[in-house]
């Protein structure tokens, strides 16, 4: 990005700031928490299917594996 479209950015940030007001800050804080909220869910399912090696998009497991997460074939 060039420099005019920074200042461009920086100045629609400022007008957005200047005309939020007191109340918006602490909406924003609040809305902070609830994304950090959410990320950390999404994290926590990644997590899960992984440990459990399923596959959310499809309705079988991936080779090798079921749905357990255990192998088929014991070592």
């Amino acid at each position: 990005m060039d420099v005019n479209t920074w200042d461009r950015i920086t100045r629609i940030r400022q007008w957005l700031e200047d005309e939020a007001g007191e109340q918006a800050e602490k909406e924003c804080a609040l809305l902070r928490v609830l994304l950090k909220s959410g990320k950390e869910s999404g994290e926590l399912s990644e997590a899960l299917h992984g440990a459990l090696g399923a596959n959310p998009q499809g309705d079988s497991p991936p080779p090798g594996r079921t749905w357990g997460g255990s192998s088929r074939t014991s070592p």
